[in-house]
């Protein structure tokens, strides 16, 4: 049970008051999986928190219990994932020895259960192979948490546990245990050595290419495997598990060297002969970023294959080759792990960004067969890395970050263009204007004119056609990048469009990429003639991937008041195409710039031909039926 508050602090509604009632002893879980793996979950104490509430509901409980798993069976039990179906509000404070699976940091709400693994025992032996050595065969994990409302002599237990891709039987629960056996689903896919355990838009691998008993070289390679994403002067974060540090690097660097943290702490004491001025980075969470293309050829610090690119990691389906960053790095350890050259823990908790791009969730390191590399000294030979580990960062949508560029709608037969979405970017808290009033339609003229200046030239355009205009004006998009798409000509056997991107921003994009969805007029692509287009990218379906001719793959940024410009023309025909296509499919609905979603209007241009057509056949017909029936005809 949990003590009693200090004397110090006496208060009526002290946690202390609720001391947690005398656990059960544990059971003998184990023996119960004498041929499979053993997992207990057990809740070792329980006392109030604060604040004090008066809704038991509410109240916040502090806990801690203890995971374990015991390996009985005869395989091998690799990377392993341990479930905890958690369901009382639990945020988890820390868990010894473990992270959690999808990259989340403690403290963690898990409320909805969680995936813990290990990336200092992700394998757990057979008692066969290491005479039951306990150490080798389990793992126990110290858990301390917060749960909300369930207060002694009850106890917070999950809903099951249970391994990843394992099946396990119904968990039994006695008072404060949970326990149950697992066995290897048989049915799981089996994955071939050497392949990728996970895909996303982002992956990582860790490979140990050379190693010591003190320090190893680890070679990191960044690929970009989403289609139509990419970053702009990345940033990697990740946290050291055990105090290791990073003495050199080859084809990157690191924000910061922060050399005290060298000197006054472990480091320091430790290494005390080590010339702490050509370390690179002592931090624990160290930032590290690419070097800029001037270094690739340096002999100390570039020379490495897919190095030194300023941070630019371009989709496979613009240039393969530039979609992959690699750099060196050579980690000193710590005791107690600097005394065997093959006690290597990876770092955890990675992170990965940049500047004009989407937020990534990195996974936690998983290990995978070691990596292979071709020999540069012989064409016919390769080499592999002692240790590899893979981390899986995919994109991330929240709602709370709005997009970064808009689109505008216009067409031949209408000469009002449907501006982007107010606040289409986001709006300032303190605006003036309406965040919820709905965009002005505006004349061509002013589709290249700042947001600020075109107030007159709108007000007097919705004069002159009678369009509403609302007490408060609406704001603007405030998108760095907006483009215009505006259906040039429709005829029989094709039709064309016009795409326009404007940078309104003082940053400037080079090798800048966009992508255009179409839904059923896609098929009819045939050509855009001052980009470069293709509708042939794997994986993407409708899609018309865009970028710029060489020498035109630069986008200049707003410069005295006029926006950087790219601008080109594409040809469709309707070769094969439904004769039920409606003016809504020869606009787009997903526009793509560099990797971000672009915010679409919700409306497009509308067309008076049906209405003309409609009055010119009335003005026609019923004087002929006149002429022919005479007036009785008409009744």
């Amino acid at each position: 049970p949990t003590p009693d508050a200090p004397a110090s602090a006496p208060t009526p509604d002290a946690p202390a008051s609720a001391p947690t009632p005398a656990a059960p002893a544990p059971l003998a879980f184990a023996d119960k999986c004498p041929d499979s793996v053993a997992l207990q979950y057990v809740v070792e104490t329980l006392s109030k928190s604060y604040p004090i509430v008066n809704k038991s509901k509410d109240q916040p409980w502090t806990f801690t219990a203890q995971a374990q798993l015991v390996n009985h069976g005869n395989e091998d039990v690799k990377n392993w994932q341990l479930y905890i179906g958690y369901q009382h509000n639990e945020i988890l404070v820390s868990a010894t020895g473990v992270v959690i699976a999808d990259g989340t940091q403690f403290p963690a709400s898990v409320g909805n259960g969680t995936i813990l693994e290990s990336t200092s025992q992700p394998d757990l032996k057979t008692a066969i192979e290491t005479a039951a050595d306990m150490s080798q065969i389990s793992i126990t994990i110290p858990i301390t948490g917060t749960e909300f409302g369930v207060s002694p002599p009850k106890y917070p237990m999950p809903t099951k546990i249970n391994l990843v891709g394992y099946i396990c039987k119904t968990p039994t629960t006695v008072g404060n245990a949970m326990d149950t056996c697992c066995t290897k689903n048989s049915s799981a896919p089996v994955v071939e050595e050497g392949a990728p355990l996970e895909k996303g838009d982002i992956t990582i691998l860790y490979d140990v290419i050379q190693t010591f008993t003190d320090n190893y070289w680890a070679q990191v390679t960044i690929s970009n495997d989403n289609p139509l994403g990419r970053l702009d002067f990345w940033n990697l974060n990740w946290d050291w598990h055990y105090g290791e540090f990073i003495y050199s690097m080859k084809g990157a660097e690191t924000t910061d060297q922060d050399r005290s943290t060298c000197l006054d702490g472990e480091i320091g004491t430790y290494y005390k002969d080590m010339d702490f001025s050509q370390v690179m980075s002592c931090q624990s969470r160290p930032t590290i970023i690419d070097l800029d293309q001037y270094k690739a050829n340096d002999s100390t610090v570039g020379r490495i294959p897919y190095c030194c690119r300023n941070g630019t990691l371009l989709p496979r389906s613009m240039d393969a080759s530039e979609s992959k960053s690699v750099f060196q790095l050579q980690v000193y350890k710590m005791p107690p792990h600097n005394q065997d050259r093959t006690d290597i823990v990876p770092p955890i908790n990675w992170n990965i960004s940049g500047t004009f791009d989407a937020s990534f969730l990195c996974g936690q390191p998983l290990a995978v067969a070691p990596s292979e590399f071709p020999d540069p000294s012989s064409s016919q030979r390769t080499e592999s890395a002692f240790m590899s580990w893979q981390i899986t960062c995919n994109i991330t949508q929240s709602p709370a970050i709005p997009p970064r560029c808009c689109v505008s709608f216009s067409s031949f037969y209408n000469d009002s263009i449907v501006p982007c979405p107010t606040c289409a970017c986001g709006c300032q808290s303190q605006s003036s204007c309406s965040k919820t009033a709905e965009a002005l339609f505006i004349p061509a003229e002013v589709l290249s004119v700042p947001f600020v200046n075109r107030t007159a030239k709108t007000l007097a355009y919705a004069s002159l056609k009678h369009l509403s205009v609302p007490k408060i004006l609406p704001c603007g998009d405030n998108c760095g990048i907006s483009i215009n798409w505006h259906v040039l000509s429709d005829y029989t056997k094709g039709w064309s469009a016009r795409m326009t991107i404007f940078n309104w921003d003082t940053m400037q994009f080079a090798d800048w990429f966009a992508a255009v969805e179409l839904k059923g007029t896609f098929p009819g692509f045939e050509q855009a003639y001052s980009f470069n287009g293709t509708s042939n990218i794997p994986g993407l379906k409708n899609t018309i991937f865009l970028k710029g001719l060489p020498g035109l793959n630069y986008l200049n940024g707003i410069f005295e008041g006029n926006p950087g410009l790219q601008q080109s023309t594409l040809s469709f025909n309707k070769k094969g195409l439904s004769a039920n296509l409606v003016a809504r499919n020869f606009f787009p609905s997903k526009v793509i710039f560099n990797g971000d979603e672009c915010a679409l209007p919700d409306i497009i241009p509308t067309s008076d031909a049906w209405s003309a057509t409609m009055q010119t056949l009335v003005a026609v017909v019923i004087p002929l039926l006149f002429m022919i029936f005479g007036p009785l005809g008409l009744l």
